[in-house]
């Protein structure tokens, strides 16, 4: 069985580094819920696809650019301590792969890769993010109270 035992030790330093915006966590209005989620789910498919050694992210990324931006930019600014965040997020999914094999894992990321292919405009990415938004009633943890 395949561990990342590299994310374990990376996430254990992002999560001291990025304790202080843990603790500022506030409630999101609708378009900050929604470029947080956005972000996860960015961050979710380059893990897997990096994992896996899947070109998803990659197409998904040249096709939805312009949204992409727009979100990262709103989350931005929200969250001054964003890149951090983000690179905790990163590792976190890192670490939760690394309990199972390569395999297992892949197969159970194969609807995250099915998603993202149909994500083929930002507003492909915009509209599926919306609906997101709507159908679950939690944010990501970013933005809970």
């Amino acid at each position: 069985m395949h561990r990342y035992p590299t994310f374990v030790a990376a996430a254990v330093m992002f999560t001291l580094a990025t304790s202080a915006f843990a603790a500022a966590k506030v409630s999101c209005p609708r378009p900050e819920t929604e470029a947080e989620q956005a972000v996860h789910f960015q961050i979710k498919l380059m893990v897997a696809s990096s994992i896996c050694t899947n070109t998803a992210y990659d197409d998904f990324v040249k096709n939805t650019l312009p949204a992409i931006t727009s979100y990262l930019g709103q989350a931005r600014r929200r969250h001054p301590g964003f890149d951090a965040y983000v690179t905790h997020l990163a590792n976190e999914e890192g670490q939760a792969a690394g309990h199972q094999t390569v395999g297992e894992y892949c197969k159970a990321e194969a609807e995250l890769f099915e998603i993202a292919a149909k994500l083929v405009t930002s507003e492909d990415f915009q509209h599926y993010m919306a609906t997101q938004v709507a159908a679950n009633a939690s944010a990501p943890d970013a933005c809970k109270k």
